[in-house]
């Protein structure tokens, strides 16, 4: 309950930010808004990270610079936007995950069993 109370949360300040209001207004939107989506997002983060876990995946550095590359193509300096990246551990993280997440992705589908009806 606390994993999905927290994804609530998450998605309930991403609408305020949206639609331009503030903290305070995010925390009063009501949580039946969120709820089937907030579950959805803790189960397949759950998956996702057993999925990680179980196959020992470490995030690809060379697709880690690949997105970066890729996402900063879309602004005005791209070789700016890279370094701002390199010098943000955090961003660089996030990235790191992204990566992580394609990779658990493909895992699956590499075992995946595909029948047709």
């Amino acid at each position: 309950a606390a994993l999905i109370d927290g994804e609530i949360d998450v998605l309930r300040r991403q609408a305020a930010q949206r639609f331009g209001g503030n903290q305070q207004q995010a925390m009063e939107l009501p949580r039946e808004l969120f709820e089937e989506q907030a579950k959805r997002r803790v189960v397949v983060g759950l998956l996702l990270g057993e999925v990680i876990r179980t196959h020992e995946l470490k995030a690809d550095e060379e697709r880690v610079k690949g997105l970066i590359e890729e996402m900063a193509s879309a602004y005005e300096d791209p070789s700016e936007v890279v370094e701002f990246y390199g010098k943000n551990k955090e961003l660089m993280d996030n990235m790191r995950n992204v990566a992580l997440e394609e990779q658990a992705v493909e895992a699956v589908l590499a075992k995946a069993k595909v029948t047709e009806k």
